[in-house]
């Protein structure tokens, strides 16, 4: 708000700090500042814009104001397996509660959207296998009989929360 009157009270605003990327645009008639592009918080959490309203008297007089954006995070990423396979051999025989892998994901999501939970989504009708949701970690749930079954794919499935 200008105390002025006349062209002396108009006043342009402008960015003049921390708009690197040209990641917003300011209106200069109203002061309303807009996102240019989609943001993304993996790629920049905050930022620390600069306006500068400028009344037009002669001469001119601006006033200078901080604005901190801080940008949420959505679940916009997948988790990705630090492997594409993870091949493994367990002995015919073999224990129920043994473990036999651990399997990784990770999520750059930030937050709960960057939590990874697995389960087994085929490969697993006998219900031998047990996966921990939260660590990966697989186990044998009963006796593993090589002459019933000599092999298991297991089909593992990582999600990030929604």
């Amino acid at each position: 708000m200008d105390a002025d009157s006349g062209s002396n009270a108009d006043i342009t605003f402008s960015l003049t700090k921390g708009n690197t990327d040209s990641d917003f645009t300011l209106d200069a008639v109203k002061g309303t500042i807009l996102t240019a592009k989609t943001l993304d918080v993996e790629r920049t959490a905050s930022y620390n814009l600069e306006v500068t309203a400028t009344d037009k008297g002669t001469p001119p007089k601006s006033a200078v104001i901080s604005v901190v954006i801080n940008i949420a995070d959505v679940n916009d990423n997948s988790p990705v397996f630090a492997k594409s396979s993870y091949p493994v051999a367990i002995d015919e025989g073999t224990y129920s509660s043994k473990k036999v892998e651990t399997v990784v994901a990770t999520d750059s999501d930030s937050g709960v959207n960057g939590e990874v939970r697995y389960n087994i989504t085929s490969g697993n009708s006998d219900k031998l296998f047990l996966i921990n949701a939260v660590s990966g970690e697989i186990t044998v749930t009963g006796t593993l009989d090589r002459e019933t079954i000599a092999s298991y794919d297991l089909t593992i499935t990582a999600r990030s929360e929604e």
